[in-house]
């Protein structure tokens, strides 16, 4: 009996499902996160949309202070989707920076207020920046591809030079693919 064949769609189908995962650990808790000239606290108990406890990002004095979500080798012209849970907090503003690090460090940066960020910057591009429904919280979703083969960090920071203004972090994901696919939680 011969064994049937897959057809190029359904096996780029099965790859694809598998590499549809969240690619942020701890992808509810900002304090395992890396930070770049920031302080992280809490959990704060928000319980956010039922389900995010939250964390404060704040800045120590510079516009760029961030906590580093993820790093991640990637290859040139790979796209990753992005979604990002977010509350304000006490800068009103805050810095998304998709960072390039090799011999060659560059960065690209959406800075503004949360329900107003630009539509692109470099290799970010947003697809939505929503306020959801407890009035509180922004749900922000965006493509970032890869502009060469190299480690990509993702951040996220308050964007103040005010020491302590922050910003609140619910959660995050990076997945592989030109579509975001629903929230899944990390351990």
């Amino acid at each position: 009996m011969a064994l049937p064949l897959l057809s190029p769609a359904l096996v780029t189908a099965l790859s694809s499902a598998d590499q549809r995962r969240n690619l942020v650990p701890y992808s509810e808790d900002a304090s395992q996160w890396a930070v770049v000239g920031t302080t992280v606290s809490g959990p704060l108990g928000l319980n956010a949309l039922g389900q995010f406890s939250g964390y404060a990002i704040a800045s120590s004095g510079s516009q760029w202070h961030r906590s580093t979500i993820v790093e991640l080798p990637v290859l040139a012209g790979e796209i990753y989707s992005v979604r990002l849970f977010v509350r304000t907090g006490t800068s009103g503003s805050m810095r998304i920076m998709a960072r390039y690090i090799d011999t060659t460090t560059t960065s690209d940066n959406l800075v503004g207020a949360p329900g107003s960020l630009p539509a692109s910057s470099g290799s970010i591009a947003l697809v939505s920046d929503t306020l959801r429904e407890d009035g509180l919280t922004y749900e922000i979703v965006f493509r970032v591809t890869a502009p060469r083969a190299t480690n990509f960090q993702l951040g996220l920071g308050p964007n103040s030079d005010a020491a302590g203004e922050n910003i609140i972090a619910l959660a995050a994901q990076v997945e592989l693919g030109a579509t975001a696919t629903a929230y899944q939680p990390t351990p």
